[in-house]
């Protein structure tokens, strides 16, 4: 039976390949999370200020994003090795990337918070569910973040083939981004285009939102019905088209509360109660 010799470098090397894996892991699962932050479109392609000392702007590019978690990580893996001092956080940096101002930056606490604010700030749905997300970075930036949209219909009747037009406000007015984005409910129904000009393409109802970068939404509710020439007003027309018949014979059911017999209207006689 062959005896294990115990060899005390052994120790050292193991903890090194246990530190480069615990590095790919981190890595893997920030790239996992990049890919399940649903990316969407607003009239600005940032929604951060442009101010350039931000916490959590790390590399001071006056936004926040996926490459200052990158930074961060790098740092804390030179933290352990050494071998990369050019990874090292200079002291504006390391300002910026302790986010909860503990004088200390690591994983569970300022990497984890600053994907949690890129989440939400890319993801409306997100930032509704967990606003502390958002405010932990907002706050200490003095960042104001819209409050409330406000629209200028609640509700639309409209034919297929119309168009229409909504407006949004957002408040608070002093609030530092105010794009927003357009979203029907049912695009069978009605289709919105970014300036707010709705179509009526089918019968049926949805409503179209008005959602902030930050997740505050409003809604109109559309009513869509079938087109009618006249614009609706088929009394009238079956009206106009069956008088003057000049005596023609026949029934028409175009008018309400009358039948027609000879081209001439007569009004229905009352029935007696029973």
């Amino acid at each position: 039976m062959a005896l294990e010799i115990y060899d005390e470098g052994r120790e050292p090397k193991r903890a090194k390949y246990m530190h480069k894996k615990v590095i790919c892991v981190m890595f893997i699962i920030t790239v996992l999370l990049i890919s399940l932050i649903p990316k969407i479109e607003f009239a600005d392609d940032s929604n951060q200020t442009s101010n350039k000392d931000l916490i959590g702007d790390v590399n001071g590019s006056g936004k926040i994003d996926m490459s200052d978690v990158i930074t961060m990580l790098k740092h804390l893996s030179n933290e352990k090795t050494q071998k990369h001092s050019e990874w090292k956080l200079d002291a504006d940096q390391f300002r910026r990337a302790d986010i909860i101002e503990d004088n200390i930056v690591d994983v569970k606490n300022d990497v984890i918070a600053l994907l949690k604010y890129i989440a939400a700030s890319n993801n409306p749905k997100i930032a509704q569910k967990h606003p502390e997300w958002l405010a932990l970075i907002n706050d200490k930036n003095n960042i104001i973040v819209p409050t409330d949209i406000a629209l200028n219909k609640s509700q639309l009747d409209m034919m297929v083939g119309e168009k229409a037009t909504l407006t949004a406000t957002v408040v608070p007015e002093e609030a530092e981004n105010k794009t927003y984005k357009w979203k029907s409910t049912n695009e069978k129904v009605v289709q919105v285009d970014s300036n707010g000009i709705l179509i009526a393409v089918g019968e049926g109802k949805c409503s179209v939102n008005a959602t902030t970068w930050n997740g505050v939404t409003k809604a109109c509710a559309v009513v869509v019905k079938p087109y009618s020439a006249g614009n609706g007003n088929t009394a009238n027309n079956t009206t106009n088209s069956t008088s003057g018949g000049g005596g023609s014979g026949g029934t028409t059911s175009g008018g309400t509360g009358g039948w027609s017999t000879g081209g001439r209207w007569r009004r229905h006689r009352p029935v007696a109660e029973t």
